[in-house]
């Protein structure tokens, strides 16, 4: 395991949490959860020990959202980006910006979020592609809901689970079915 330095390498906790996290990250229970438990019995041999979804090109590449409290926003993409691409074998980069912007669904922008939130809202509105929508918001300013690129949805979800808490066995099977979205 190796680590290298980036722009938060010198910053202590108390100066990383005040400037690039928010106070939701605290919140461990959503007040919408799906709690499910997602363990097959049946089948729980036939799970594989190790998943690359890198090598499966089921992951777009690295991003970053700077000084903006979005993480709720990329895990969202990331995981749904990762269905995207196993279902269709296109993988297509999706629009956090857009999410920030346009999801007051319980969200709040560079102020934090929740990934359930943002599962909601997309599966009522879609989500449009990042080169629709590009990502403006790392500088720690949200900005404003642009109508006319949200109308450019590129792909929408019909539901998502919560894998329980400690739930080692739940976390496989989720994993094994795709990239999936934490905190």
């Amino acid at each position: 395991w190796t680590l290298g330095h980036n722009e938060w390498s010198d910053m202590t906790w108390e100066q990383f949490s005040t400037t690039v996290m928010s106070e939701l990250f605290l919140n461990r229970n959503p007040k919408n959860a799906r709690r499910v438990h997602l363990k097959d019995t049946e089948h729980a041999l036939a799970l594989p020990k190790a998943v690359d979804w890198v090598k499966q090109g089921a992951v777009t590449p690295v991003k970053n959202q700077r000084h903006c409290g979005s993480c709720w926003a990329f895990s969202t993409t990331g995981a749904v980006e990762g269905g995207l691409a196993i279902a269709t074998g296109k993988l297509v980069a999706l629009s956090e910006e857009e999410l920030v912007q346009c999801d007051t669904n319980g969200d709040h922008g560079c102020k934090g979020g929740l990934m359930d939130n943002a599962f909601e809202w997309i599966e009522k509105n879609g989500l449009a592609t990042e080169a629709a929508y590009p990502y403006t918001s790392g500088t720690g300013v949200t900005g404003t809901c642009d109508a006319a690129k949200k109308a450019q949805a590129a792909v929408t979800i019909t539901g998502f689970k919560d894998v329980p808490h400690q739930d080692e066995d739940a976390l496989k099977t989720a994993v094994a079915m795709g990239p999936r979205s934490g905190r």
